[in-house]
């Protein structure tokens, strides 16, 4: 069973679980779909319910066990999705996987708009001369993580090699081809 996460002040979600870990998942926006659904298949695969987030069968969907743990799901989300997406929820209140399906869709998963988005944002990156360099790297990596978790799950993915980000990385680096 899933023990839905209360709210703190914050603004995020946290529960404690049966070994008394601390879970805190960050409320879903529409932009933040990449982080928040990494941290709620975590939390769902941390409890033993992956299964969750893939098509019910026939059978799952009469037995009282699942009903149950896709009740608790959906209750889940109620806790960590903005109450601008809970018309999504509304819209789809019997499934928690037809939930996050439409969850992700409204947050443009798997849109060539977004990963179009993301990648400009990797490729425009600039170094500022006189900032930290290991700043930069940090903004460089996450930027490019990001990219990767976007079209990791895409059918239409554009995918960007190591060879190609290091390229980028270069590049961001904006400094006088001379000293090369």
């Amino acid at each position: 069973m899933l023990a839905a996460p209360t709210k703190p002040p914050t603004g995020d979600h946290s529960s404690s679980d049966d070994e008394g870990y601390q879970t805190k998942i960050i409320t879903l926006t529409r932009d933040k779909w990449v982080q928040w659904s990494c941290q709620l298949e975590n939390f769902l695969v941390g409890k033993g319910n992956e299964d969750l987030l893939s098509p019910p069968s026939e059978s799952d969907k009469i037995s009282l066990k699942f009903k149950k743990r896709n009740g608790s799901a959906l209750a889940l989300l109620w806790t960590c999705v903005c109450s601008d997406m809970h018309g999504v929820l509304l819209a789809h209140k019997n499934s928690f996987y037809d939930s996050w399906e439409a969850l992700g869709k409204a947050c443009g998963k798997n849109s060539v708009v977004v990963m179009c988005e993301t990648l400009f944002k990797l490729m425009s990156l600039q170094f500022e001369p006189g900032s930290s360099l290991e700043k930069h790297i940090n903004t460089f990596q996450k930027a490019y993580a990001n990219y990767e978790s976007i079209t990791l799950n895409s059918a239409n993915r554009m995918t960007i090699l190591s060879d190609f980000a290091a390229a980028f990385f270069i590049q961001s680096l904006n400094q006088d081809r001379e000293l090369s």
